[in-house]
């Protein structure tokens, strides 16, 4: 039988926690706290989707729209007898000291001062973390001890990092990358597995994004992931695309054919909701003896009104 290893994921706070957003200074757009925390849970649980029997469980609210409170996170937790809890924040306190030669920010990791089990766990994360390219600052104690509540109610192992200080001139800049938030949800993922003891599934099973190199290129439309061959199909069958999968293909990278299909489930979308709009059809059938190319059944030709200025 397959083991399952559960981890409680809490994103910090929620959308509308009073204060908890980045300094204007350094970010004119204020970013919330809860955003930033989000995108690392959600690269962390991408990830823990490519192992065997890493079963992920957010006990906050997934949309941020609504508050959380500590002790409902913390008794879900222990309710599914989740076998680690692990929550990622963003820090504050340095309040825009910006002094030379000097790193004012840094990740943090806490565990629970009285905690036997956590400290090991807290480690593992951080030094994965910063072998991940995450922000080393000028401190003396990154691996802290500290009572939050969920480190100390928690039934299991309990680990709280701080990813960066939403106040430092350094910090803010590399916490607003999307692409930070991603590496250190990744990291947390396979810290997690390796203590754990999990393995990697089968490559043909590991549906995720980020084991795919950036780079690797797909030529036709079958060789291409599941999900995008439909938007594939209808731009070529228009012309928006050329190549038949055969002869030219499509040789796009799989980033490349992600951004395509939202871009098609976009216009789908838009028209829902403006019915009078042209009509699009994304109902494929295959070309007998076309090999790889599949076209869309034909859309009746759109009344378009004429635009005058």
């Amino acid at each position: 039988m397959e083991k399952l290893f559960i981890v409680a994921a809490d994103a910090g706070h929620y959308m509308g926690t009073p204060g908890k957003r980045c300094m204007q200074k350094y970010d004119p757009n204020k970013t919330r706290e809860w955003v930033l925390n989000d995108r690392v849970a959600r690269a962390f649980q991408e990830r823990a989707a490519a192992y065997e029997g890493f079963i992920v469980v957010r006990v906050d609210d997934p949309t941020g729209r609504t508050e959380t409170t500590l002790q409902e996170r913390v008794a879900l937790a222990n309710a599914i007898e989740a076998d680690f809890y692990w929550s990622p924040h963003h820090n504050a306190g340095i309040n825009g000291t910006d002094r030379q030669n000097r790193h004012d920010g840094g990740i943090v990791a806490y565990c629970s001062k009285g905690s036997t089990r956590s400290p090991e766990w807290r480690d593992a994360i951080y030094d994965a973390s910063i072998a991940a390219g995450g922000i080393r600052g000028d401190r003396t104690e990154p691996k802290a001890r500290a009572d939050w509540y969920v480190c100390r109610n928690t039934n299991m192992p309990a680990v709280l990092m701080e990813y960066g200080f939403m106040d430092s001139a350094d910090d803010v800049p590399i916490i607003l990358d999307p692409d930070y938030s991603k590496r250190m949800g990744i990291a947390a993922a396979d810290a997690v597995a390796k203590k754990a003891g999990l393995k990697l599934k089968p490559a043909e099973k590991a549906e995720l994004p980020c084991l795919r190199s950036p780079e690797q290129r797909y030529v036709g439309i079958v060789d291409a992931p599941e999900f995008s061959r439909a938007a594939i199909g209808t731009l070529m069958a228009c012309g928006a695309l050329n190549g038949t999968g055969g002869e030219k293909g499509i040789d796009m990278t799989y980033d490349m054919l992600r951004i395509l299909t939202i871009m098609m489930r976009y216009v789908k979308h838009i028209h829902e909701l403006k019915p009078d709009a042209p009509e699009i059809h994304d109902d494929l059938v295959e070309i007998p003896g076309g090999d790889d190319i599949v076209r869309p059944v034909e859309p009746p030709a759109p009344n378009v009104p004429t635009v005058t200025e």
